[in-house]
């Protein structure tokens, strides 16, 4: 699966299409998704806003109801990455294993 290297704080993150980013009111926190595990790692609010703003983040109805019936409150959000934009504005691209 293509994914790409995300800069988050100090580190490189692999991210891929499949990775949720789930905003709770405070926090953006990406949650990958594994074969027999998840793991999340904590996101700025400042590249949160710069990935939406050029449009490489995105929500739906369909993501936020998912969010709401995990959850049961409206204040959570879940949003996905547009890695094919992020492509095509020259983020690097990795082969990642699921």
């Amino acid at each position: 699966m293509i994914g790409v290297k995300l800069k988050i704080c100090h580190n490189y993150c692999e991210v891929t299409k499949n990775d949720t980013i789930l905003y709770n009111g405070t926090v953006y926190l990406i949650i990958k998704k594994y074969v027999n595990c998840s793991a999340t790692i904590k996101m700025s609010k400042k590249l949160f806003t710069d990935l939406k703003k050029c449009g490489f983040v995105f929500t739906s109805e369909g993501l936020k109801k998912q969010a709401y019936d995990a959850y049961k409150n409206d204040m959570f959000v879940y949003y996905k990455f547009d890695i094919d934009a992020m492509v095509r504005m020259g983020y690097e691209t990795v082969e990642v294993d699921m």
